[in-house]
């Protein structure tokens, strides 16, 4: 799922096997069931979301997730939000993100228990970047395996 068009496009021609929607990841959440998903992932999805929004798309997640599942995410280093022009073809790009301590204290709170985090340095259009992977699950005593 991505609200791009474009980006929908190109995973349809990498993983035609796979299936794809074009959707807005909060009102894709507002919509979704309780416990009606396995797993969730957002990379480098939820800073272009106004983090106004944040805790309302982590609420729907832990109401969609069944008990024991994953919650993948990234986040950068720092807080910011903002525009960017002339991003990567488009005309303006809009960023938007806490510290990666508010989202483990939120998530938290929220009822997720944090697995892991990995901080990430790299090189991204020819400047540092440093990007957090945080790891949570839903609460159960029976977690979700992913063993065949």
């Amino acid at each position: 799922m991505d609200i791009s068009e474009a980006q929908i496009d190109m995973a349809r021609i990498d993983y035609p096997s796979s299936s794809f929607e074009v959707k807005e990841m909060l009102e894709y959440c507002r919509c979704s069931l309780d416990e009606s998903l396995c797993g969730a992932m957002c990379l480098s999805s939820l800073f272009h979301l106004p983090r106004a929004k944040h805790t309302e798309l982590f609420t729907h997640l832990r109401r969609c997730l069944k008990k024991g599942a994953p919650l993948l995410f990234s986040v950068t280093d720092k807080a910011y939000e903002g525009y960017a022009d002339d991003w990567l073809g488009a005309s303006q790009m809009y960023w938007s993100t806490f510290s990666p301590a508010w989202y483990e204290l939120t998530l938290q709170e929220l009822g997720f228990e944090l697995l892991t985090k990995f901080k990430e340095v790299k090189t991204f259009l020819s400047a540092p970047e440093t990007m957090w992977y945080m790891l949570f699950r839903t609460p159960d005593d029976d977690p979700v395996s992913f063993s065949s």
